[in-house]
């Protein structure tokens, strides 16, 4: 059975276990002991701990019906940066189903993600149309595409 504890539990506990790392030993020692007493009086393991600081932040939603390869790229760098995980949700809005990226990691890094894959991903979507605006007119509009999507694994891969 799941133990219910409070935020407020959780913040004294990782409190505790931050001053656990101090350099004087009596006091890292009886932070310790006072976290594990916390721990143990309200039923917290330590993974319970360290989930805690598990945050998500979802990007904005694309109007397209599936997310573009390019994106997903884009996407996996941002992860990299940003130490996250992706995941791709589909949601309804306003009648109509959005594709999302659901950004995944610790503390503000999931936001700050999913901020700069929004930021980067508007203006990826505009050079390539440029870019592709720019082709000659009598190149069909498949080979626009495919052009299209080479330019814009690059742009990615320069980010």
């Amino acid at each position: 059975m799941e133990a219910a504890f409070s935020l407020d539990i959780l913040r004294k506990i990782k409190k505790c276990l931050a001053l656990s790392a101090s350099d004087n030993t009596a006091e890292a020692a009886s932070a310790l002991a006072k976290a594990h007493d916390l721990m143990s009086r309200h039923g917290i393991t330590q993974e319970n701990v360290v989930l805690s600081e598990v945050q998500s932040c979802m990007s904005e939603p694309t109007a397209t019906r599936s997310i573009p390869a390019h994106m997903e790229y884009l996407a996996r760098v941002m992860c990299g940066v940003f130490g996250c995980e992706a995941i791709k949700e589909a949601r309804m809005v306003m009648g109509e189903w959005k594709n999302n990226l659901r950004f995944v990691g610790y503390g503000s890094d999931p936001e700050v993600a999913a901020y700069a894959y929004d930021v980067l991903r508007k203006k990826l979507h505009k050079d390539r149309g440029e870019y592709i605006k720019k082709l000659h007119p009598g190149i069909p509009r498949s080979a626009k595409t495919r052009k299209g999507d080479v330019f814009a694994r690059a742009w990615v891969a320069t980010v």
